[in-house]
């Protein structure tokens, strides 16, 4: 029986119980101790914007999930989860991030799921997943991207779903998707794109799932087995 228990003495009110600490909603603007047993943390719905750029829970690099949901980060800085390397679940969620630079994931190379829905991002710097070696899916749609930085998706080997559907996108750059050497499903629907080159697919070549708007841009990924829409 998972029965709860005090983890905390900065913030008795967390709700603590088998490795989970749950301290949501608890207005909290710096991250409490913890006991070193803990590895699942609830942080959503505070005010970590300001602090999260630091170690996030000091001396716990056993972490495998961290919900940061709604907390009003607005940036995450080169290295912020750096010795978080046991983690396989993160959640940003319904933050504020608008551009997401490079490093800002170094050393999650365990991250199975990442969640980013609900924010506003609209650059992706250059190396700005790199370190997610092992992360398979990828959703940063119904953002506001409108650029792509050369080379942003360096890093993630693994990825095989990449969603940038209802994105500003009006082009991209043919560096942008270096790096996905195993990417075989990708969904550019509802942007605004006015210009893609056939070199771009060149850089996935596994590619075999793509959706567009426009049958037009299936002519350019000639060796993509399903390509919508069809003509």
């Amino acid at each position: 029986q998972k029965c709860p228990f005090p983890c905390s003495i900065q913030a008795p009110q967390c709700q603590c119980q088998h490795l989970d600490a749950n301290c949501s909603g608890l207005g909290l603007r710096a991250f409490p101790d913890m006991d070193k047993g803990i590895n699942r943390f609830f942080f959503s719905d505070n005010f970590l914007n300001e602090t999260v750029h630091k170690e996030p829970i000091q001396g716990h690099d056993n972490i495998v999930y961290l919900d940061l949901a709604r907390n009003q980060i607005r940036y995450l800085y080169n290295g912020t989860f750096q010795n978080l390397w046991r983690l396989r679940i993160l959640d940003l969620s319904e933050n504020q991030l608008t551009i997401l630079s490079d490093g800002a994931f170094t050393g999650l190379r365990n991250l199975r799921t990442l969640h980013l829905h609900g924010n506003q991002i609209t650059t992706l710097r250059y190396y700005a997943f790199y370190g997610l070696r092992n992360l398979p899916i990828l959703d940063l749609s119904s953002q506001l991207i409108h650029s792509i930085e050369p080379q942003a998706f360096v890093g993630l080997r693994n990825l095989t779903t990449l969603s940038l559907a209802n994105n500003v996108l009006t082009a991209v750059d043919d560096a942008a998707f270096s790096g996905l050497g195993n990417l075989k499903k990708l969904d550019l629907r509802h942007n605004a794109l006015q210009s893609l080159s056939e070199q771009l697919f060149h850089t996935v070549p596994r590619l075999d799932h793509l959706e567009t708007d426009e049958f037009r841009w299936c002519c350019l990924a000639r060796a993509v087995r399903t390509c919508l829409p069809a003509a």
